[in-house]
């Protein structure tokens, strides 16, 4: 008997769902590390200061060098991981569009055969899904790069004593991802597994 053609299409967005929940984990993870040591570079870049020293010797141009080497360090550092956060953004633009190409396809996908065993996951369900799954990582990206954009602006306007706690806010923003529901996205991994499976079940008898 010949394989039933929705067995293709049901692999491959399970496939695609899993491969893209697991990259999104471990990009985000790089890009909120990315993201904390901007704001860690950002502060110790403002420490550089004459101001911050807090001795005598701040204004007597003793330390001058070793301030401005500090504060070229920071300025270095802080460059470096926007460059980071930012790639690690691209990345998981990539992975969103990965998923709207996969939506796409399975819209544009005939109807099944009439002849065909009904299935407990229709196409119109799974596209509802994957569309789903988009748009909470769509939200997330749209946050995500707000909050860089705003760690970034105000790490040279925002005084030094408050700092911190400002910018736990944001990275805590970036890393608990409000948007994205990870146990919504295992139960459709899961129903599509045993759509999967009982298909397989059927084609078998």
């Amino acid at each position: 008997m010949a394989s039933d053609p929705r067995h293709g299409y049901l692999r491959r967005a399970y496939d695609t769902i899993a491969r893209v929940g697991k990259e999104w984990k471990e990009t985000s993870d790089r890009g909120a590390r990315a993201a904390e040591r901007v704001v860690n570079a950002g502060i110790r870049q403002k420490f550089a200061g004459k101001r911050a020293f807090g001795c005598a010797f701040a204004d007597t141009g003793e330390f001058e060098g070793v301030r401005e080497w500090m504060e070229a360090s920071m300025i270095s550092k802080k460059r470096d991981a926007i460059a980071d956060a930012e790639e690690a953004l691209d990345c998981l633009t990539k992975l969103f569009t990965t998923l709207s190409n996969l939506e796409n396809s399975l819209s544009a996908l005939p109807p099944p055969d009439e002849k065909l065993q009904p299935i407990s996951l229709p196409i119109s369900t799974l596209c509802e899904w994957v569309s789903e799954i988009g748009i909470m990582y769509r939200k997330s990206i749209t946050l995500k790069t707000v909050t860089l954009d705003d760690i970034t602006e105000n790490l040279t306007a925002v005084s030094t004593r408050g700092s911190a706690e400002l910018y736990s806010v944001y990275l805590s923003a970036w890393v608990m991802e409000p948007y994205v529901d990870i146990k919504r996205i295992k139960y459709i991994e899961g129903a599509v597994a045993i759509a999967i499976a009982n298909l397989q079940s059927s084609t078998v008898r």
